[in-house]
């Protein structure tokens, strides 16, 4: 208990601050630049892609077999996509001020970090390395994102603090599953393996459902999407290390 409480705190604190130091570069960034945030969004997706399929779901098979790693994926696509499904009715049954969907972007991007924060806890409870791969991954993840927060902020005129403050809040909610996930996998082996797998599932779908059509919306640069295959090549090389 006491490892899963300091892993809270030290993964609110540094996901908090990516994202808020996103949130302070978006509001920075003029409005019509799109290709620096579109590129960071490849970057994080390859890191991601290579993180789950290089480290995540190779242990999750290791430690358990393949049939429970498949299920656990399938669950973590399904939550993620259920989540998202909601949102949007929510978005369709209501007339939202600019305001209100700078909202709805926050809560999203808050709950995908939730799912985040159970890979960062169950890679942990494998081994050091791992987590901290994992780590080092959702942390770069959350600059873009605390730069879509920050830019959508600085689109209504609401100041560079709220932008730096709303942003902090998408990240912080990481360590609660990061204490979620710690909790859940220092129970057994097989409780880590079906962690790695919910949460490899989750990032799966936030790379192929969030990422990379975010980054598609901002340019149609093939030199951007590029950008994706440096992400797997640092991921290769932070997994390997």
């Amino acid at each position: 208990m006491k490892s899963a409480i300091i892993l809270l705190i030290l993964i609110t604190f540094l996901e908090g601050f990516s994202s808020a130091l996103g949130g302070f570069l978006g509001s920075l960034i003029p409005k019509d630049s799109k290709k620096l945030t579109a590129s960071l969004y490849e970057v994080a997706a390859g890191m991601m892609t290579s993180v789950v399929c290089f480290e995540m779901i190779p242990d999750s098979i290791e430690i358990s077999n393949i049939w429970i790693t498949l299920i656990g994926i399938l669950i973590g696509v399904f939550f993620i996509l259920f989540l998202d499904i909601l949102i949007r009715k929510k978005e369709k049954k209501t007339k939202y001020s600019l305001s209100s969907s700078s909202f709805l972007i926050i809560i999203a991007m808050a709950a995908h970090n939730i799912a985040e924060g159970i890979a960062i806890g169950a890679g942990t409870s494998f081994s050091i390395t791992l987590g901290v791969v994992i780590i080092f991954s959702i942390f770069l993840h959350n600059i873009p994102e605390g730069m879509i927060v920050g830019m959508s902020i600085n689109r209504e005129n609401k100041g560079l603090i709220k932008a730096i403050k709303y942003s902090a809040i998408v990240g912080m909610p990481t360590g609660l599953g990061a204490f979620f996930g710690k909790i859940v996998g220092d129970i057994s082996n097989v409780y880590i393996s079906i962690s790695l797998a919910v949460a490899s599932g989750a990032m799966l779908y936030i790379v192929a459902c969030d990422l990379i059509p975010s980054s598609i919306k901002l340019t149609n640069s093939k030199k951007v999407y590029l950008s994706y295959i440096l992400g797997i090549l640092i991921g290769i090389i932070a997994t390997t290390i």
